[in-house]
Protein backbone atom coordinates (compact mmCIF):
# COMPACT_ATOMS: atom_id res chain seq x y z
CA UNK A 1 0.00 0.00 0.00
CA UNK A 2 1.73 3.40 -0.71
CA UNK A 3 1.63 6.16 1.69
CA UNK A 4 -0.97 8.27 -0.21
CA UNK A 5 -3.29 5.44 -0.33
CA UNK A 6 -2.82 4.61 3.58
CA UNK A 7 -3.04 8.20 4.27
CA UNK A 8 -6.55 8.61 1.93
CA UNK A 9 -7.78 5.19 4.19
CA UNK A 10 -6.87 6.53 7.47
CA UNK A 11 -8.46 9.93 7.13
CA UNK A 12 -11.68 8.19 6.04
CA UNK A 13 -11.43 5.74 8.67
CA UNK A 14 -11.55 8.32 11.59
CA UNK A 15 -13.59 10.35 9.67
CA UNK A 16 -16.00 7.98 9.43
CA UNK A 17 -16.13 7.56 13.16
CA UNK A 18 -17.01 11.45 13.41
CA UNK A 19 -19.28 11.97 10.83
CA UNK A 20 -21.09 8.59 10.91
CA UNK A 21 -25.41 8.79 11.02
CA UNK A 22 -26.11 10.25 14.14
CA UNK A 23 -22.90 11.01 15.81
CA UNK A 24 -22.71 14.56 17.04
CA UNK A 25 -20.09 16.35 14.92
CA UNK A 26 -22.20 14.65 11.81
CA UNK A 27 -25.54 16.37 13.27
CA UNK A 28 -23.68 20.07 14.27
CA UNK A 29 -21.77 19.78 10.87
CA UNK A 30 -24.63 19.25 8.20
CA UNK A 31 -26.49 21.97 10.62
CA UNK A 32 -23.64 24.28 10.10
CA UNK A 33 -24.74 27.17 7.62
CA UNK A 34 -21.46 29.43 7.28
CA UNK A 35 -18.79 28.95 5.12
CA UNK A 36 -16.31 26.84 5.70
CA UNK A 37 -13.18 28.02 6.22
CA UNK A 38 -9.30 26.61 5.44
CA UNK A 39 -6.17 28.26 6.36
CA UNK A 40 -2.73 27.67 6.48
CA UNK A 41 0.26 28.78 8.18
CA UNK A 42 3.51 27.59 7.70
CA UNK A 43 6.24 27.17 10.39
CA UNK A 44 9.69 26.51 11.13
CA UNK A 45 9.50 23.53 13.84
CA UNK A 46 12.74 23.75 16.43
CA UNK A 47 13.86 20.59 17.31
CA UNK A 48 15.10 19.88 20.79
CA UNK A 49 17.65 17.55 19.73
CA UNK A 50 19.20 17.03 16.01
CA UNK A 51 17.56 14.68 13.79
CA UNK A 52 19.72 12.46 12.11
CA UNK A 53 19.74 9.93 8.89
CA UNK A 54 22.45 8.90 6.51
CA UNK A 55 21.53 11.40 4.61
CA UNK A 56 22.56 14.53 7.42
CA UNK A 57 20.90 15.89 10.32
CA UNK A 58 18.27 18.72 11.12
CA UNK A 59 17.72 20.70 14.06
CA UNK A 60 14.47 21.99 12.56
CA UNK A 61 11.21 21.51 10.44
CA UNK A 62 9.27 23.06 8.05
CA UNK A 63 5.77 21.75 8.67
CA UNK A 64 2.14 23.19 7.97
CA UNK A 65 -0.88 23.97 10.65
CA UNK A 66 -3.98 23.51 8.66
CA UNK A 67 -7.37 24.75 10.60
CA UNK A 68 -10.86 23.98 9.40
CA UNK A 69 -13.57 25.87 11.03
CA UNK A 70 -17.61 26.55 10.35
CA UNK A 71 -19.61 27.68 12.41
CA UNK A 72 -17.34 27.97 15.35
CA UNK A 73 -16.59 24.02 14.98
CA UNK A 74 -12.86 23.90 14.33
CA UNK A 75 -10.73 21.01 13.33
CA UNK A 76 -7.28 21.20 13.81
CA UNK A 77 -4.23 19.36 11.89
CA UNK A 78 -0.74 19.28 10.35
CA UNK A 79 0.89 18.19 7.77
CA UNK A 80 4.61 16.94 8.00
CA UNK A 81 6.17 17.06 4.48
CA UNK A 82 8.65 14.13 4.15
CA UNK A 83 11.81 14.65 2.17
CA UNK A 84 12.36 11.28 0.76
CA UNK A 85 9.21 11.65 -1.10
CA UNK A 86 10.29 15.16 -2.29
CA UNK A 87 7.47 17.01 -0.45
CA UNK A 88 7.83 20.54 1.32
CA UNK A 89 6.06 23.02 3.48
CA UNK A 90 5.82 25.20 0.48
CA UNK A 91 4.14 22.01 -1.56
CA UNK A 92 1.91 20.50 0.92
CA UNK A 93 0.58 24.13 1.24
CA UNK A 94 -0.03 24.39 -2.45
CA UNK A 95 -2.12 21.02 -2.06
CA UNK A 96 -4.13 22.18 0.03
CA UNK A 97 -4.36 24.97 -1.44
CA UNK A 98 -5.33 23.41 -4.77
CA UNK A 99 -7.83 21.06 -2.77
CA UNK A 100 -9.12 24.15 -1.04
CA UNK A 101 -12.60 23.86 -3.26
CA UNK A 102 -13.16 20.81 -1.95
CA UNK A 103 -12.27 20.81 1.62
CA UNK A 104 -14.53 23.94 1.61
CA UNK A 105 -17.49 21.52 0.91
CA UNK A 106 -19.89 19.56 3.55
CA UNK A 107 -17.45 17.74 5.01
CA UNK A 108 -20.48 15.28 5.93
CA UNK A 109 -20.03 13.39 2.73
CA UNK A 110 -16.49 12.38 3.95
CA UNK A 111 -16.45 8.92 1.48
CA UNK A 112 -16.97 11.89 -1.28
CA UNK A 113 -14.57 14.77 -0.34
CA UNK A 114 -11.92 12.09 0.27
CA UNK A 115 -12.44 10.85 -2.88
CA UNK A 116 -12.50 14.33 -4.19
CA UNK A 117 -8.75 15.16 -2.61
CA UNK A 118 -7.55 12.21 -4.28
CA UNK A 119 -8.36 12.99 -7.56
CA UNK A 120 -6.88 15.94 -7.08
CA UNK A 121 -3.47 14.87 -6.00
Amino acid sequence: MKRKEFLTLAGVAAAGSLFAPGSAVRDAWAGAEGKTRVTVKRFELKLRQAWGLSRGSWTTRRNCYVHIERDGIVGIGEAAPIARYNETAESAAAFIDKARPVLEGDLADYAVRFGEIDAVG
